[in-house]
């Protein structure tokens, strides 16, 4: 029996895969030259045309080399010949035989690299020219721990092998989020998470077309109030989270955010991730969690994308062992059911070291083609656990692996649990290339569309000789790989304008400037208010372009196409602009503060003033004990006692309980086990343990003792050298303090003219906060500053600015409050509007920083700093309230910058009409009101300006101006 299934199950792969894929095994060409030299011809094909050509300063370049690209019908061997021999012209090496690139140089002594670039491109049969400039990493992002990601970073850290899936390489095209037609992309994860992580809940998908806790189908997809995904076991959209975390970090693997500043980042910088989670493994539970989001990506390609939503993968990191699939009809064959819709669906096959094509397996050995099994394989592009040659996919990195955890912290984890989502997060990120023709195909056709996902997928592996035999594409995923087949094999010839601006120079026109494209006749510029259905476009045949009559102080976003000879280009990503018209706060173009580069976890000395210094060299606990890198410690430090001849040990319970608790143990590494220390210390209610080596070789690592499973501080050891003065220090009962973990600080709320903003942890910096905060000239007002930090409270230091006089930049003289030093706690102040403050809407910022790394130096206006936070707020500087009124009557219209919903008050118990009128003068509608006090409904309006003007029975008018901003 067990044969015969066998037998079927081989023959079975072998016609679907031979059915829907060429499986011949690709020969490994892409070494890391001929990706640079493919990289090198991407920006050839993108070249923008002579004149729109950067100058020498703004693109570094090689000196004394060009790439150029020539015509097939010219004489190579007499290019130069009318060029002066002394400048050397020569062709040094041919990059691409498909489009007759070269590389050329000359002697940079004798000619300067302009006057060289010219001259080549006047050269006859030179169609373009360039210099050869210097390639950086574009598209990494400033997540702080992704240089702990092997799977992403290209550079084999830690392995003997370059086991990464470029990743990287791949960002440099796209970064995820949303297709080529600019709608979201979006995976579902088949099991509770945690979505309230900071690195995570940016990409947590929302069903816009459900209105939350009404009881109510909305969007008439079947599923009440699934605002974020659905719970199969109580049939609601109520979601519960990740009982043990384990969905968590399966997230992180999809869409960590990146480029965020804060922890790892996934597959896709961007992305939307859909929950489904309640079920219990039955298969009638398994198919009910499935079916939604097919029901999802049906509704989107029954409407071409209006409804619905464009699922593209599920992940399901779970499985049953040895699991005959041939018992699972229903189960395994409604992967054939997703995959007709478009969806792929990944699964984590067995951790077991199992031969999946012999021991079966659950859902990964079932035969569809839409369920893609994964193995896992570690930083030597060796694999662990279920393999199998006609049943499992391929490997993908999976052990080791860094990624998010419960309780806004990471973890470095193991299994094929994490192989599986980082497999799906690769198939997001494959259907966001930037490639309309793709996009057409998938909206004709979506099965077409997921076999040429899966058919790049599996054909872009890295092949290895040690997985070749266990798994059916022979190798390991690399999305850069995948990528650059399924734009070859499906992008339009004709290239996309690059290199996109847009420039406001009046309130009501814009200009648009774009790279060139060599072969293109003319230009399609669409764009449209945020908001809108409709698009509008006109025909450019230059750059730049001025888009005229737009309305004033509206978000406007754009995008633009090319035609050519060959055909229509793919459409660009999808850009924004904003109008001017809104006052100085957005039309004037403010330094940025920048964002903070919180430090690593580390271990600072703050007292005595003697020891002030960083401890950068430290040992950290291995894999127990509470992680440096979630938060930090402060406080004082305090020398153990254990009562024995060698009290300093902590090898016994601690005596100076009363002194420890609360404080930062210190202890000497002595002989006992590491762990045992912490835990004496921990009992004693010590909040972290530092060791002081006092042998001359320290430990390769604080391996786990006896009660490390106990332990649940913090605990480091530093040198004995670097101990011995602190050690000194204590045994003279100097008071000592220090902070010992990963430091972040932030404004938490700010509050002001009696309005709360709770912003929370922004990562640094926040611009341009619109408020319907009015500031009266020559007013006091008082405000409070809440810090949020990761850690106890340190003392902060807080500054606030205002643009007095609109010019777009913060003054010396425009500084309003300034706390003079730094305190712990809330801070409460108070700042007067300047009489000589212009009216109008403008720019206040709020800066609070930590002055504790030895330096008392605060950073400028818009300068660098270490740990803290900047807001902008757009407030309305102004001689009076915003209250309307005349001799006839009064009129109190609020708020106003408005999200979609306005209140209007008047004092008159008779009849009064309202209209409402559009920038350039249209009526949009007309109300009655019959109430002192009535609220209306503006959210179908788009962003922009308005006209409200307000009428009673006996024909008394009064216009103002309102601005939308949802």
């Amino acid at each position: 029996k067990q044969l015969n299934f066998i037998f079927q199950l081989t023959i079975n792969h072998f016609f679907i895969y031979l059915t829907n894929f060429n499986l011949l095994k690709l020969i490994n060409l892409k070494t890391d030259f001929l990706k640079l030299v493919a990289f090198i011809l991407f920006l050839v094909v993108q070249t923008n045309g002579f004149s729109q050509m950067r100058s020498a300063d703004q693109e570094p370049f090689v000196p004394g080399e060009l790439i150029v690209k020539i015509d097939k019908k010219i004489d190579q061997t007499r290019l130069f010949n009318n060029l002066p021999a002394a400048y050397n012209f020569r062709l040094a090496q041919e990059l691409s035989p498909f489009i007759n690139a070269w590389l050329v140089t000359f002697n940079p002594q004798q000619v300067d690299q302009m006057v060289a670039l010219r001259m080549v491109q006047q050269v006859e049969g030179i169609l373009v020219a360039q210099n050869n400039h210097f390639v950086q990493m574009r598209e990494v992002p400033n997540d702080p721990q992704l240089n702990q990601q092997w799977h992403h970073l290209n550079d084999g850290t830690g392995g003997t092998a370059d086991a990464d899936i470029d990743t990287d390489e791949a960002w440099e095209i796209t970064t995820g989020g949303t297709n080529a037609l600019g709608h979201d992309i979006v995976v579902c994860i088949l099991e509770g998470v945690n979505f309230s992580h900071v690195d995570l809940v940016d990409n947590h998908w929302i069903n816009t077309a459900e209105i939350p806790g009404n009881g109510i189908d909305d969007d008439g997809n079947g599923y009440i109030d699934d605002i974020h995904g659905w719970n199969v076991g109580n049939n609601s959209g109520v979601l519960t989270g990740s009982p043990t975390g384990h969905g968590t970090s399966v997230a992180g693997m999809i869409g960590a955010k990146g480029n965020n500043g804060v922890g790892v980042v996934g597959a896709n910088w961007n992305v939307k991730m859909l929950n489904v989670q309640g079920y219990n493994l039955t298969e009638a539970s398994v198919i009910a969690a499935y079916n939604y989001p097919l029901t999802l990506r049906q509704k989107y390609n029954q409407t071409n994308g209006a409804e619905g939503a464009f699922v593209v993968a599920t992940n399901a990191s779970w499985g049953i062992d040895n699991a005959n699939p041939a018992n699972y009809p229903i189960w395994c064959g409604f992967y054939n059911t997703l995959g007709a819709q478009g969806i792929l669906n990944c699964g984590a096959t067995t951790n077991a070291n199992l031969n999946v094509d012999v021991s079966g397996d659950m859902p990964t050995a079932c035969s569809s083609p839409y369920m893609v099994g994964v193995g896992r394989s570690d930083r030597n592009d060796n694999f662990a656990g279920g393999y199998g040659l006609t049943t499992i996919n391929f490997a993908a990195p999976g052990i080791n692996v860094r990624t998010t955890s419960d309780g806004n912290n990471y973890t470095t984890t193991t299994g094929t649990s994490f192989a599986s989502p980082l497999t799906a997060g690769v198939v997001a990120l494959l259907y966001a290339i930037p490639c309309t023709t793709f996009m057409t195909t998938v909206l004709a056709n979506p099965q077409q569309g997921a076999d040429l996902v899966l058919e790049a997928l599996m054909e872009g592996v890295d092949q290895k000789p040690q997985l070749e035999n266990f798994f059916v594409a022979g190798g390991r995923i690399n999305a850069k790989n995948s990528m650059d087949l399924l734009m070859e094999n499906n992008c339009n010839s004709c290239a996309r304008p690059t290199q996109l601006t847009a420039n406001d120079i009046l309130e009501n026109t814009t200009t648009i400037t774009f790279n060139l494209v060599n072969t293109a006749t003319n230009y399609t510029i669409y764009y449209r208010i945020v908001g809108q259905t409709a698009w509008s476009n006109l025909s450019a045949n230059n750059s730049p372009f001025n888009l005229t009559n737009l309305t004033s102080c509206a978000n406007y976003e754009y995008y633009i196409n090319a035609t050519c000879p060959e055909g229509l280009s793919d459409n660009t990503a999808i850009f924004n602009f904003r109008t001017k018209g809104c006052g100085a706060c957005l039309d004037e173009s403010y330094c940025l503060s920048q964002r903070t580069n919180d430090p690593v976890a580390s271990f600072v000395i703050h007292s005595p003033s003697n020891l002030n210094a960083t401890i950068s060299n430290f040992i950290r606990a291995d894999n127990w004990g509470a992680s440096l890198d979630a938060a930090y410690v402060f406080g004082e430090m305090v020398l153990v006692n254990d009562g024995s001849a060698t009290p300093t040990l902590a090898c016994n319970p601690l005596t100076n309980s009363s002194q420890i608790n609360g404080k930062i143990a210190v202890a000497q590494r002595g002989s006992c086990d590491f762990s045992s220390k912490a835990f004496n210390a921990q009992t004693a209610g010590a909040i972290a343990l530092i060791i002081i080596n006092n042998q001359v070789n320290a430990p390769a690592a604080l391996g786990a003792g006896t009660n490390a499973g106990n332990v649940t501080i913090p605990v480091v050891m530093i040198t004995q050298a670097q101990g011995a003065n602190l050690l000194t220090a204590l045994q003279n009962n100097q008071t000592s303090t220090a902070l010992l973990g990963k430091q972040n600080e932030w404004i938490q709320s700010f509050e002001i003219a009696n309005e709360t903003f709770n912003t929370g942890n922004n990562n640094g910096y926040t611009g341009a906060i619109e408020t319907d905060i009015d500031l009266i000239i020559g007013a006091n007002y008082p405000f409070t500053l809440t810090s949020g930090q990761n850690g106890p409270q340190l003392a902060q230091y807080s500054r606030i600015w205002l643009d007095n006089n609109q010019n777009g930049v913060f003054e010396a003289n425009e500084l309003l409050y300034d706390q003079n030093n730094a305190l712990t706690g809330v801070l409460n102040g108070q700042i007067t509007i300047p009489e000589t403050a212009l009216e109008g809407l403008t720019r206040m910022r709020v800066q609070m920083v930590y002055q504790g790394y030895g330096s008392a130096a605060l950073p400028g206006v818009c300068g660098n700093f270490q740990s803290g936070e900047t807001e902008d707020y757009c407030v309305n500087v102004t001689t009076e309230l915003s209250i309307i009124e005349n001799n006839r009557h009064t009129f109190v219209l609020y708020p106003n910058p408005s999200t979609g919903q306005i209140n209007i008050v008047t004092d008159l118990n008779e009849l009064v009409s309202v209209k409402i009128f559009d920038a350039i003068g249209k009526e949009i509608f007309q109300i009655a009101i019959n109430s002192n006090n009535q609220i209306i409904d503006l959210s179908h309006l788009s962003d922009g300006l308005y006209i409200v003007q307000s009428k009673t029975l006996n024909g008394f008018i009064k216009t103002d101006k309102l601005i939308l901003r949802k």
